[in-house]
């Protein structure tokens, strides 16, 4: 990428209006109004708040951005389940809706999304020594609420900016459009994002798809499309690291 964005821990945000898709992004209850998506992000630095049960929200605005994955599927993923050993793998097996598991939307979204060495090495550093559970998580465990998340951290942090209220899609069309600015094969960017394409189903497309080296070759030359800043994450919580015990994820 010839242009990388200011984005990450220390607090930067999407600028512009997103549409919501069924993601269950949270935008659409209590008759909020969701503007069309206009533009992908703008460099700019503002502490990322969070009280709603999550100490390090830039964490999952990190991987939603640099995975394109829908929030009801990045707030289903479990650790020693949906996240391979390296971290370099994000494993999408299920998605949260209203606090309950079920399928992902389409069989178009079962899928495997590779990452950057850069974002494998913040979940291996999130995750630390845990060995099971939701990756986010509440104090007894459970699975955090979108809705939550969207009152106490990322709409609070938008007006801070002076931006539009958006939901969390404005991460996953922000990652697509890093991925069709790349010479990635169209085929590969509807199989990492999710989308249905009707040259999935030919041999030509699996064999492709299921060659994982090509696919993390790709991951390495896309690049995340913004740059990560050090995280100091704290002693506390479920979903939160305990010490600086963690080794560095391997390159994927």
């Amino acid at each position: 990428m010839s242009q990388q964005h200011g984005f990450g821990y220390n607090g930067t945000e999407p600028t512009g209006s997103t549409k919501p898709d069924d993601d269950h992004d949270g935008m659409q209850q209590k008759g909020e109004n969701v503007a069309h998506a206009q533009d992908g992000i703008r460099p700019k630095k503002l502490k990322i708040q969070g009280a709603c049960g999550i100490r390090h929200p830039q964490v999952l605005y990190s991987i939603l951005a640099g995975s394109g994955l829908r929030i009801g599927e990045a707030l289903a993923l479990k650790i020693g389940q949906h996240i391979s050993d390296n971290c370099s793998t994000i494993h999408v097996r299920q998605s949260l809706w209203r606090g309950k598991e079920q399928e992902p939307k389409t069989q178009a979204a079962v899928r495997d999304v590779d990452v950057t060495k850069e974002l494998a090495a913040l979940l291996a550093k999130f995750i630390e020594d845990r060995k099971d559970g939701y990756l986010f998580c509440t104090d007894s465990g459970k699975p955090l609420s979108p809705r939550n998340i969207l009152r106490d951290s990322l709409h609070p942090t938008l007006a801070k900016l002076k931006q539009t209220k958006m939901g969390f899609h404005c991460f996953r069309r922000f990652r697509e459009s890093v991925l069709q600015k790349s010479e990635a094969r169209a085929l590969l960017v509807d199989y990492w994002m999710g989308h249905e394409n009707r040259e999935m189903g030919t041999r030509y497309a699996k064999q492709l798809v299921e060659d994982v080296a090509w696919r993390k070759q790709w991951a390495r030359k896309v690049g995340l499309g913004f740059r990560l800043t050090d995280l100091q994450l704290e002693i506390g919580q479920l979903g939160q690291l305990s010490a600086s015990k963690t080794q560095p994820a391997k390159a994927a």
